[in-house]
């Protein structure tokens, strides 16, 4: 039996020697990539996967649906504007501007109202005799010429042209004024204004209209032509109507102006008569002696109670004058009426 080989004895480290360090575990990447290796079971090598988490997916699946909707708006919208039905185009009319007659005097109350003292049953054309006389209407109508003049002759010292003042709505060859039996309870006093009616001025004796003197007849033509008025030439026997001046003038004739319904107005000063007047001679009418008046349109009658209104939001039974301009539009080049100034009742 062999006796055991004791246990060698550590070495001594002689002076001088250094002694071996114990070295620890090795953190080294390559150590860890060995110990990898050895603990990794036989096969083949696996290669790594890339995938979606869950809130991955739901935001793709939202983006997606977003943009579908988007796209779905898109031809909804090129849809409807490809077949979408054309607007009805309605024809609204404009607002008429109604007025009652006025009437009174000139230096009568605002607040008049008619008063006839009769045995007969109430009207509102009363009258105290089947045809009354008209001396106080003469009177009136003096009255009022005057003040027309004093009005004329303040706008031309004011530098104002061809103002086309109105006459009364009355050129009929045998006219005759008549009235009915009947009484009215009212105050009694005299109204403010000029007729029969109520306070206040028609429209044909406060609206003046200026054409300027310093444009050429052919484009005074043009502006009568393009509000579609029409001049008319009283003659001793027969009215000349004259329209569509500045290209081919037509002419028509009539032997009275009991149909006539049109507001129409003649001149009070400036010289643009003489302008009608050649305009009468290129159609073939010698309007040299004649009373010329200017008929207007219903829709351009009604246009100018709208810019009276719309001047300083005054109704009319309190307007003494309106003063009209005729002025070239800058857009379209066509023609406007203007408001320069208004005068009211006391």
């Amino acid at each position: 039996m062999a006796a055991a080989r004791p246990a060698a004895a550590p070495k001594a480290s002689t002076p001088g020697e250094a002694a071996p360090v114990e070295r620890g575990p090795d953190n080294s990447v390559q150590a860890l990539l060995e110990e990898v290796r050895r603990e990794r079971p036989p096969g083949p090598a696996q290669k790594p996967v890339l995938a979606m988490t869950r809130y991955e997916q739901v935001s793709t699946l939202l983006i997606v649906l977003a943009v579908g909707l988007g796209f779905a708006m898109l031809g909804l919208t090129v849809q409807y504007i490809a077949t979408r039905p054309r607007p009805v185009v309605v024809n609204v009319a404009p607002l008429e501007i109604l007025e009652e007659d006025p009437g009174g005097s000139p230096d009568g109350s605002p607040d008049e109202t008619l008063k006839v003292d009769s045995p007969y049953e109430e009207r509102n054309d009363a009258s105290l005799v089947d045809n009354p006389t008209d001396e106080l209407s003469q009177i009136e109508a003096a009255a009022g010429d005057a003040m027309d003049f004093s009005d004329n002759v303040s706008d031309q010292a004011a530098g104002a042209v061809a103002v086309a003042a109105p006459m009364p709505q009355q050129f009929l060859f045998d006219a005759q004024s008549s009235g009915r039996r009947g009484s009215a309870t009212g105050t009694g006093r005299r109204g403010l204004g000029m007729g029969p009616g109520k306070k206040g001025f028609p429209r044909d004796q406060r609206w003046f209209i200026s054409f300027s003197d310093r444009l050429p007849v052919s484009e005074y033509a043009k502006q009568l032509d393009f509000f579609r008025i029409e001049l008319g030439a009283v003659l001793p026997d027969k009215i000349v109507y004259l329209s569509n001046m500045s290209t081919q003038p037509r002419t028509r004739t009539a032997t009275s102006g009991k149909d006539e319904k049109r507001l129409y107005m003649n001149w009070q000063g400036g010289t643009r008569r003489l302008a009608d007047i050649e305009l009468f001679q290129n159609a073939g009418i010698d309007a040299q002696n004649a009373l010329i008046l200017h008929f207007y349109p219903p829709d351009i009658e009604n246009a100018l109670a709208h810019l009276e209104r719309d001047y300083a939001q005054r109704k009319a039974d309190e307007i003494r004058r309106t003063f009209f301009i005729v002025k070239r539009k800058e857009k379209d080049g066509g023609y406007e009426f203007e408001v320069t100034r208004q005068t009211y009742l006391k």
